[in-house]
């Protein structure tokens, strides 16, 4: 890094806080989502060090910005892990997901140095850095405790570069592939030598492609990063890592095999992409399967949740949408149900409520969206306003007939007369002395029957009357007291 900074005219010993971008990762675009995507990785001060003494000042600025993207990736690298327990923020714990941290040990001696106080460190994810790999290493004592998840290497660069060796680098790879830890190769470092050959590269591009046509690449076990996905997330929001022509063949191009994928990613053939919205997988996955009705997710999700008691989801869906008025669901439902009839229900309902707006001696005939049940009046009642009324209808028939009527119409005489309908409270219908022809002089030959109406209608009157029966009502005849001509006590 000394070497760039004088092509620079810089003084590589100079540390200092960059004027532009220093909280890029918090910088939206127009419409307000991320310019840095969700899932992306960033390497922080990745030509200098994150902990060194001269950046104390605004490290807590840097540890404020990667609390508030934990849906990032945060690369930090360092060959002073003895300054980094003092270096945390207050509120660390044992560690944050979003960050992956490493130390380089570019020789043995390094490696027995640095490994024990890496091990000892509060992160959730911890690398290797091999580089520049200027002598042989071997980290077999510290790959079995399953705590490195990363191994990378590469040769020293530029003017005064010392010789990387082949099988320093492929002892170092089988070793990580016996541990099954994910190893990177690279770059080749300026000078290389395999088999008693020196290679001389100073172009770091083909540094590149012959670290990767080395084949000295391994996947290992998955690094499973729990990164937080914003909730409002769209998927193309989410990173989707993609190498250009010239990185077809780049060192630092992983070898990714669907092992790699973790839950929440699918293998593409080239690299793990986050599951859309609606789908899931677990890990090591070739595709994503679409959540089953009645769940939903959101994107890289590894499993999909039910929806809540209200709401319902057809497969696949990316959210669950909310029962209307009149309906419910339980949790985890495909569809919303119908209230019985006689309840109600609002919105987003997870259950149905009993109405109570009916009148007694009435039925519910239908559900509600609110405590506004449709009803009826029972057979034998009539409605009057918001009531329901008793319903009766009046005959005088002669004593010695004895014959069936249906609706007012007789059947083997002519010696009777329907007088009509009698509403609780309310007088014969047009009742007039005239009309009903009834004195105490005649009640000999007249006697009424009063019956409840089997319907609320009249037409559909279905009532049966013989002679000296009582009524249906359960009272006998009424007495030659109860008529009178002007009508004024029948009510």
């Amino acid at each position: 890094m000394y070497f760039l900074d004088k092509q620079r005219n810089q003084n590589g010993s100079n540390i200092y806080k960059v004027k532009n971008n220093f909280n890029y990762p918090l910088h939206r675009n127009k419409d307000g989502s991320y310019k840095i995507k969700s899932g992306e990785r960033i390497r922080v001060c990745l030509t200098s060090d994150f902990f060194l003494k001269e950046a104390d000042e605004w490290r807590r600025d840097v540890w404020n910005i990667i609390k508030q993207r934990p849906d990032v990736e945060f690369t930090l690298l360092t060959k002073r892990p003895e300054r980094v327990l003092d270096c945390l923020p207050s509120d660390w714990g044992d560690g944050w997901e979003n960050v992956f941290f490493s130390v380089t040990t570019e020789n043995q001696k390094r490696v027995d140095e640095r490994i024990p106080i890496l091990f000892n460190l509060p992160f959730k994810h911890k690398g290797v850095f091999v580089a520049p790999f200027i002598g042989p290493v071997s980290l077999k004592d510290y790959l079995s405790e399953n705590i490195i998840e990363q191994v990378v290497a590469g040769g020293e660069n530029y003017d005064g570069s010392r010789v990387c060796k082949y099988e320093w680098v492929k002892n170092l790879y089988d070793e990580c592939v016996k541990a099954n830890t994910m190893f990177c190769f690279i770059e080749t470092g300026t000078i290389f030598e395999k088999d008693g050959k020196i290679y001389r590269m100073p172009s770091k591009r083909l540094q590149s492609v012959m670290a990767y046509k080395s084949g000295l690449q391994f996947a290992g076990r998955p690094i499973n990063m729990k990164l937080e996905m914003p909730k409002d997330l769209f998927n193309s929001d989410v990173y989707q890592k993609k190498w250009s022509k010239n990185c077809e063949e780049c060192g630092s191009k992983p070898a990714v095999t669907a092992a790699s994928c973790v839950a929440g990613q699918y293998f593409n053939g080239t690299s793990c992409v986050s599951c859309a919205a609606g789908k899931y997988s677990s890990a090591g996955a070739s595709s994503c399967s679409a959540c089953s009705a009645g769940t939903y997710s959101v994107a890289g999700s590894s499993t999909c949740s039910a929806c809540s008691a209200g709401t319902y989801s057809a497969a696949g869906a990316s959210s669950c949408s909310a029962c209307s008025a009149g309906t419910y669901s339980v949790a985890g439902s495909s569809s919303c149900l119908t209230c019985p009839t006689g309840t109600w229900s609002s919105s987003n309902a997870g259950s149905c409520s009993n109405c109570t707006n009916k009148p007694a001696n009435s039925s519910y005939t239908s559900n509600g969206k609110a405590n506004d049940c449709s009803w009826s009046c029972n057979s034998g009642f009539k409605k009057d306003g918001n009531n329901c009324a008793l319903r009766l209808w009046a005959y005088k028939v002669a004593v010695d007939s004895g014959y069936s009527f249906r609706n007012g119409t007789y059947r083997g005489t002519t010696n009777y007369q329907a007088l009509g309908e009698i509403d609780i409270g309310k007088k014969l219908n047009n009742c007039s002395s005239s009309n009903i022809l009834l004195s105490n002089t005649n009640i000999a030959s007249w006697k009424f029957t009063w019956e409840t109406s089997r319907y609320s209608d009249a037409s559909n009157t279905n009532a049966s009357f013989k002679r000296n029966h009582t009524s249906k009502l359960g009272s006998t005849y009424p007495s030659s007291s109860f008529f009178a001509t002007d009508c004024s006590r029948i009510k």
